[in-house]
């Protein structure tokens, strides 16, 4: 009997002294010790009986989240808010109810220094464009925000804090972690709420969202949130319907998109930016896809790209369609037909009329090209503002413009002695200026 009251009494005084350490706890508080609670929550921490109790657990999280939120302090122990972190979500699994959190509340306001030292991180490093903390930092005010809804300690079930949840996502974003951008800007756009202005396209939330599904070929979620930009900010309008032409060319096969092409067309229900993205499309397409076209297909993608150009130069008459379309005629002048000119060589009256019927059309395709970018030429020569990157193409256009005099010169030769001095002097004049631009 005397062995079952001195195992009562060992275990009624191991039970005080924990109390008066949780005690001392709330005098540290109070003294604004951190550093002494720190001492005593680690020997705590140590001790097999007491490391697991949800006092010990409690005040475990308490004292690092004060050491996080005390910024001196922070740099002196910088794991303080993993720690505080470990043993908050420790204790919640220990205390469901969080009685000891909300007993303790009015004395030590351990979530309310962990949310400051959080938010205080991610502004302080997101100015100082240290993107990997700042993004730490507001996700943790994220992450407890969580905390409190799950456990009901918020008044509003719903509250939502816009600023921290968009910060969070530009510092995800500014560190080069779209994924993760994307994932706070949803949070946001389903609940179509409107942040930004009708100036800045670019930079708009929805913009990044539909232009990271766009990228990754999420074609589903590209729909959903590029209808939710649509309604959240109409006044984007052409600028969605761009992005939605960018989504049909590029997640497309290159012959449907020539067959869209030509039914879009001829229903008049094409802008000029919707023509020029066809024809960036045509010109610029899927180098796998390309691969698979014949000799015939190729041309036919280079001539629809001609054509989308040639429609977007009506609206707006700049050198740089022009050019385009003249280039595209030259490659198939060029590439497709002179590379088959060159398999026709050799002897014989079969093989000569194959590359005279060759030839006949090279002709027309230089006549079309040189036309194109005679008009290139025109229209980037006579601007007083012209652009760093207008002038290489005013530069290339002048020297393909010489080429095409030269090859229609030396055809002429022995056929049309005017033609011959026609296109040398042409030749001469172009080649003079080639190195001006």
């Amino acid at each position: 009997m005397k062995k079952i009251v001195l195992a009562l009494l060992l275990a009624f005084t191991g039970y005080v002294s924990f109390a008066q350490d949780y005690e001392r706890f709330k005098v540290n508080a109070f003294a604004k010790k951190p550093e002494d609670s720190k001492k005593d929550i680690d020997k705590l921490l140590a001790d097999p009986k007491a490391k697991d109790k949800p006092q010990t657990l409690f005040w475990a999280f308490a004292t690092y989240s004060n050491l996080y939120f005390d910024t001196l302090l922070y740099v002196k122990y910088p794991n303080a808010d993993s720690v505080a972190w470990a043993e908050l979500e420790a204790y919640a699994k220990k205390d469901t109810g969080l009685a000891v959190l909300k007993e303790n509340m009015s004395i030590f306001p351990a979530l309310e220094y962990l949310k400051s030292a959080s938010i205080n991180l991610g502004i302080v490093s997101f100015n100082h464009s240290n993107w990997q903390q700042s993004l730490k930092g507001f996700s943790q005010v994220n992450k407890l925000d969580t905390f409190l809804a799950a456990h009901n300690l918020l008044v509003n079930k719903n509250f939502l804090d816009t600023t921290v949840v968009l910060y969070t996502g530009y510092a995800a974003q500014n560190s080069g972690n779209a994924d993760l951008a994307v994932y706070y800007y949803r949070v946001l756009a389903d609940r179509e709420i409107r942040i930004g202005d009708n100036k800045h396209f670019e930079s708009n939330m929805y913009t990044f969202i539909v232009d990271h599904y766009l990228k990754t070929g999420d074609t589903e979620n590209f729909n959903k949130y590029i209808a939710l930009g649509k309604k959240v900010f109409p006044e984007y309008a052409s600028s969605w319907s761009q992005f939605e032409m960018q989504n049909a060319t590029t997640n497309s096969s290159l012959t449907d998109l020539m067959a869209k092409y030509k039914s879009d067309a001829a229903a008049g229900k094409l802008t000029e930016e919707q023509f020029a993205t066809f024809g960036d499309a045509f010109s610029q397409p899927d180098k796998k896809q390309a691969a698979k076209l014949d000799s015939a297909g190729k041309v036919a993608l280079k001539l629809n790209a001609a054509d989308a150009y040639s429609h977007a130069y009506k609206f707006t008459p700049n050198g740089i369609y022009a050019y385009n379309i003249g280039v595209l005629y030259y490659n198939v002048y060029d590439e497709e037909l002179g590379t088959r000119y060159y398999k026709l060589r050799g002897e014989g009256p079969v093989l000569k009329a194959a590359r005279a019927e060759v030839e006949k059309q090279q002709q027309q395709y230089a006549d079309s090209s040189i036309a194109w970018l005679t008009q290139a030429y025109t229209v980037l020569k006579a601007k007083t503002d012209i652009e760093k990157r207008e002038k290489s193409i005013l530069g290339n256009a002048i020297k393909d413009l010489a080429n095409l005099y030269q090859w229609k010169s030396e055809k002429s030769k022995g056929v049309d002695a005017k033609a011959v001095d026609k296109y040398e002097a042409l030749y001469k004049q172009f080649d003079a200026e080639a190195d001006k631009y």
